[in-house]
């Protein structure tokens, strides 16, 4: 019996296409939890409903900060969450295929990092690809591969938004992007290498009867490590500006967010594509009455929206 497979991305991570041939995508996810203006941790979340399984016990370590000499750490009785702080990530995909299908709902959503930079500035926004060869040599919590399945935004953020900059289009913005595909197994299996190459460790995740396998790669601040909702009251975001540490090209002064106009109308990802994951987000009605749960951490990409 076959099950499908959601891996989905949220916040600050960046996703490229490569080079030619079959579609397949590079993910980068940033270091920030150092970060001057609001540090992000990049994690890697999954339901407690599914078994869970570190081979030999050995797991990436917990999700923790330290506020005023003090150590916290989060704890969940629905979720179980990590820390990614340096490593390859592999993916197994059994069965047939080997290329990524881009949905349109790529192009559509997903933000574009060229539109940050000033038309003087070609290139700019496109990660380096070092950083994905190389990627101990910078600020780089994990990188990982999509090689085979349907790439779509699954959760869009109910109002439009453009970079700070005159001529900069106004987009409604992808929140998240689902890379899914089918599978013949009963567990999901993920490796983890860490950049050194001195420790591996590997993930089975046993979802229960025949769901689906769902896992959330984050890279957001502190209240949203946890898929649960509180208000957002910005009109501005400042976070995309980490993007451009990561760029080929220099971006000198690269702008933030702001919310423009309009807001979402017609039939939105958040309806068609759901994940269990985020069962206690609102619905796409709530969203419509309320502010959107959450800060505005999108996921983005160099190159005509494409990754």
């Amino acid at each position: 019996m076959s099950r499908e497979v959601h891996l989905f991305f949220t916040g600050i991570i960046a996703l490229d296409p490569v080079g030619v041939g079959p579609m397949r995508y590079w993910v980068l996810i940033p270091e920030g939890g150092e970060w001057h203006h609001a540090p992000h941790y990049p994690t890697i979340l999954v339901d407690k409903s599914n078994r869970i399984e570190w081979v030999n016990g050995v797991s990436p370590p917990p999700v923790e900060r330290v506020v005023d000499g003090v150590r916290e750490g989060i704890r969940d009785d629905q979720f179980e969450v990590w820390r990614l702080d340096g490593y390859q990530i592999e993916v197994e995909t059994p069965g047939g295929g080997s290329r990524i299908v881009k949905t349109s709902s790529i192009d559509e959503f997903l933000l574009d990092l060229e539109d940050g930079c000033h038309p003087a500035t070609p290139g700019g926004g496109r990660i380096n690809s070092n950083f994905y060869t190389k990627p101990e040599r910078a600020r780089v919590a994990a990188t990982m591969e999509l090689r085979r399945g349907w790439l779509e935004t699954s959760w869009i953020h109910p109002h439009s938004w453009k970079f700070d900059r005159p001529g900069a289009p106004e987009k409604y913005l992808a929140q998240e992007v689902c890379m899914k595909f089918e599978t013949d197994e009963d567990h999901l299996e993920l490796s983890f290498l860490t950049f050194d190459g001195k420790k591996s460790m590997r993930l089975l995740i046993y979802p229960p009867g025949g769901g689906a396998a769902e896992v959330r790669f984050a890279n957001t601040v502190w209240n949203d490590i946890l898929p649960y909702p509180h208000d957002d009251r910005r009109d501005r975001d400042e976070h995309v500006r980490m993007y451009y540490e990561y760029s080929a090209v220099p971006v000198p002064n690269p702008p933030g967010l702001v919310k423009g106009t309009s807001p979402f109308r017609g039939v939105s990802p958040n309806e068609t594509h759901r994940h269990q994951i985020n069962r206690h987000l609102p619905t796409v009605d709530e969203l419509k009455m309320r502010r959107p749960a959450g800060e505005n951490c999108p996921p983005g990409g160099g190159g005509s929206g494409g990754g």
